[in-house]
């Protein structure tokens, strides 16, 4: 076989081939980006739950320690870190609490009203789908949003009572607003239906089915009876397409309209993960978190 042979035989690819393997490439790219983007939100969600029952065991250990009362999503405390202004008190959140049962450090506040963010256990703001919130527009992500909520109403239908420190039985404390110490409203001391804390664990019934801890854009899990809020650019309560489902893009997205929207397919198909008193984690569609909510049954 002669030399020249050889060489015509070694020749390079032609311009119309390297072509071709370019498009079966991107071809072949296109199919299987879908999948492993759905793979990749999977594997975000098992690591959410997963995060959800640490926080499910950390609020029974906290209980244990407490005999058995009730954590609470918020309360104020001068003596957990320093005031944000002389003579004021410290916002303490349900997470700050169970720091302590997750990595044994406390979160402090720091005298500028921001939490300690290296002392936040990963298992606490640990979700990979939650990308943070600017609610103050002042260009940095709050430090008190960490992606998850806690329930608020953990004696609903029986009470739709908000639960918070004890007010001293007229009006809530000095240096405290309505809401933090003492009802969540003027008019909810005097509901027929209010009850007043501490709580205690055994008092929340149907802990398999009720609503815990979950994903929320703000640090309660609190929706109306009606229904969630649908304004994913504010920091409202819940997160219901965390792990599925697509933005409704509709410019008139209202309070008005939002009976008719959350009868639509697109926002039944939305997703989330939450945690149940009794310690397990489960995704779930906005309807049925809403009973597990208002009505667990």
């Amino acid at each position: 076989m002669s030399i020249r042979s050889l060489t015509r035989r070694r020749r390079g690819f032609t311009l119309v081939e390297l072509l071709v393997v370019i498009g079966i490439i991107a071809l072949l790219i296109s199919i299987l980006l879908p999948s492993l983007n759905k793979a990749r939100k999977a594997a975000a969600s098992i690591k959410c739950l997963s995060n959800l029952r640490t926080l499910g065991t950390a609020f029974t250990l906290y209980a244990n320690d407490n005999k058995q009362i009730v954590l609470q999503p918020v309360t104020f405390d001068a003596s957990f870190g320093p005031p944000t202004v002389p003579g004021g008190t410290t916002t303490v959140f349900w997470f700050q609490r169970l720091s302590f049962y997750l990595n044994r450090k406390d979160v402090r506040s720091s005298v500028n009203n921001t939490l300690e963010d290296s002392s936040i256990s990963s298992a606490a703001r640990g979700c990979p789908e939650w990308q943070g919130l600017d609610n103050n527009g002042d260009g940095k992500t709050d430090t008190d949003k960490i992606g998850y909520g806690m329930s608020r109403r953990l004696k609903a239908p029986l009470s739709r009572t908000r639960y918070h420190v004890p007010s001293n039985g007229t009006t809530t404390p000095a240096n405290s607003p309505a809401g933090i110490n003492g009802p969540a409203s003027a008019s909810e001391l005097t509901a027929v239906d209010y009850q007043k804390p501490w709580w205690h664990v055994n008092e929340l019934k149907n802990s398999s089915r009720r609503i815990l801890f979950g994903d929320s854009r703000n640090t309660f899990l609190d929706p109306p009876a009606a229904g969630w809020e649908y304004d994913m650019t504010m920091a409202g309560s819940g997160d219901t397409r965390r792990h599925g489902g697509a933005v409704i893009n509709d410019a008139n997205v209202t309070t008005a309209n939002l009976t008719a929207i959350r009868q639509r397919a697109d926002y039944r198909a939305h997703r989330a993960n939450y945690c149940f008193v009794d310690g397990h984690a489960e995704t779930m569609d906005p309807d049925l978190a809403l009973d597990a909510i208002n009505n667990p049954r």
